[in-house]
């Protein structure tokens, strides 16, 4: 069964030694604050591993000098491709790669259908080969680490790819809030070690590459030698 914002508030107010429902903390600003907790924890995440919250979506052009749109909860878009197109559509192959080239040298990787980011946006350099832009173009798709969708309403269900087994997480925080705004600081040290110690195995998992994978290329550590004395 699917976790709802409310389901996460309920846990929280319900741990509350101070908090009076409906009074201290009222049901929109705790939406508010789910919504806040959430962002902030797929921040963390992809600073740490920028696949862990990984999705893609297909974007159609908006016309030409419009181009793609940049996906809404993207916070870094890692890789572009060709979909699918209509009567304009120029790449034939479905899944090629497109380059995402620097808006000030567009001239780099021209051997490659290219794009360059503008603002939200996401035009075509304009080449023989590259994406249309035309209204009945390319459809490029998108592959993306991805912020939560905006929490505005306790029926809300969590975002598909939040792993429900860190719910505890997401209460705790919900649970310093409360502590807080209530003045019950005798709650506060067991809730921040609490919440210090669901960090900890957030961390991990986000951190935790999969023993299945194949690589060709691989950033590694290199320990750097000390200095002669």
């Amino acid at each position: 069964m699917a976790t709802t914002v409310q389901n996460i508030i309920d846990a929280a107010v319900a741990s509350s030694t101070a908090n009076d429902p409906n009074i201290s903390a009222l049901p929109a600003e705790l939406v508010g604050v789910t919504d806040r907790a959430m962002k902030e924890l797929y921040v963390r995440a992809h600073t740490r591993n920028k696949w862990y919250f990984a999705t893609l979506a297909d974007v159609t052009s908006g016309g030409a000098a419009v181009g793609w749109a940049r996906p809404g909860t993207a916070l870094d878009v890692l890789i572009v491709k060709s979909q699918s197109g209509g009567t304009s559509k120029v790449i034939e192959t479905v899944g090629s790669d497109v380059t995402v080239v620097p808006t000030d040298d567009q001239v780099e990787v021209a051997f490659a259908p290219r794009i360059y980011r503008l603002g939200r946006f996401y035009l075509s350099v304009g080449a023989t080969g590259d994406p249309s832009e035309a209204t009945d173009g390319d459809i490029l798709r998108f592959i993306f680490s991805h912020n939560h969708t905006a929490i505005t309403d306790a029926t809300q269900t969590l975002d598909v790819h939040w792993p429900e087994d860190h719910n505890r997480l997401l209460i705790t925080k919900l649970q310093e809030y409360l502590a807080l705004k209530d003045k019950a600081r005798g709650d506060l040290p067991p809730i921040r070690e609490e919440l210090r110690r669901l960090e900890l195995l957030f961390d991990v998992d986000i951190e935790q590459e999969d023993s299945a994978l194949v690589a060709r290329f691989r950033e590694e550590f290199v320990p750097q030698e000390s200095e002669p004395a």
